[in-house]
C-alpha cells in the first residue's frame, strides 16, 4: 500500500547529503578561521576531500547521519525559547547580555552538544562508547544504558544541584 509519509527513498540521497553539509560546514570554518589563508580555492579542496572521506567511511557517514536530526532538534527548541522569551517582551539585547555575562547558558549547551555527540558515537561505533556491544543493535543502546543508570543519574543530579547552590551563594550577596 503506498504511503504519503514514506520517505525510505531518502536512503539513496544520504551520502550526497552528507557530502554536501560537511563540505559546506567545513568550507565556513575554514573561511571563518583563515586556517589556510585567504585561498578560497584551498579551503574548499579541504573541505570536498573530508566531505568525500565522510561518504567513504561508513561509520563516519552513519555518525553524521545519526546526529544531524538531534542539532536540528536542538536549535529549534532553541529557537522557540528566544521567540517565546522575546514574546514576553525581553529585547534581543537583553538575551545576548545575559547570555554572553553568565556562562552556564554556554557550559549547558556544550554539555548537550557532548551528550549528542557520545550518543552518536555509542551508535556508529558500537563498543568504543559505554558497554561493549553484545549484540544488541538498537540505537544509542550502550549510552543510553549508562546514562540513564540510576546511579549516573544520582550524580548528575547532585551536580546540578550544587551548581545552582554554588551560583546562587557565589553572586547572591557580592553582586
Amino acid at each position: 500500500m503506498a504511503n504519503i509519509l514514506d520517505i525510505g527513498i531518502l536512503d539513496y540521497f544520504n551520502p550526497a547529503l552528507v557530502l554536501i553539509l560537511i563540505f559546506v560546514l567545513l568550507y565556513g570554518v575554514l573561511e571563518k578561521a583563515k586556517l589556510f589563508g585567504e585561498s578560497k580555492g584551498l579551503h574548499a579542496l579541504v573541505a570536498f576531500v573530508f566531505g568525500l572521506i565522510f561518504i567513504l567511511v561508513e561509520p563516519l557517514r552513519e555518525l553524521v547521519v545519526d546526529i544531524v536530526p538531534w542539532f536540528v532538534l536542538l536549535f529549534f527548541f532553541i529557537i522557540i525559547m528566544l521567540i517565546g522569551v522575546m514574546m514576553l517582551g525581553i529585547e534581543q539585547k537583553s538575551i545576548a547580555s545575559y547570555v554572553t555575562e553568565y556562562s552556564g547558558v554556554t557550559v549547558t549547551l556544550i554539555i548537550i552538544i557532548i551528550l549528542i555527540f557520545l550518543a552518536g558515537l555509542s551508535n556508529s561505533f558500537p563498543g568504543m562508547v559505554g558497554y561493549p556491544e553484545n549484540g544488541d543493535s538498537s540505537a544509542v543502546s550502550g549510552f543510553s544504558r549508562i546514562f540513564f543508570h540510576p546511579k549516573v543519574l544520582g550524580v548528575l543530579f547532585i551536580f546540578v544541584v550544587g551548581y545552582f547552590i554554588v551560583r546562587a551563594v557565589g553572586y547572591g550577596e557580592g553582586k
